[in-house]
């Protein structure tokens, strides 16, 4: 897989500063829709690894088809649409 780095401050009035990793906690393969997929877990420290973030990725194209964030007990889902 490749991976870029993104930087970007979205709250500059935030406690933490400077450069914050992001972190890959579980690759595994599966199914989503009735396709095969790489779900991919991912925690950062924005959120000192309190929200974990899941991607569905599709290991043809590597577009996101779904993306899981769960912070707590928020819970939020997006997918692509056609």
């Amino acid at each position: 897989m490749i991976f870029k780095k993104l930087h970007f401050d979205y709250n500059p009035n935030a406690v933490k500063k400077g450069m914050m990793k992001a972190y890959i906690q579980s690759v595994e393969k599966g199914d989503y829709q009735s396709k095969k997929v790489w779900i991919v877990k991912t925690a950062d420290d924005i959120t000192e690894k309190s929200t974990t973030v899941t991607y569905y990725i599709d290991p043809e194209t590597r577009k996101i088809l779904k993306q899981d964030i769960e912070s707590g007990t928020r819970k939020m889902s997006m997918e692509t649409i056609k």
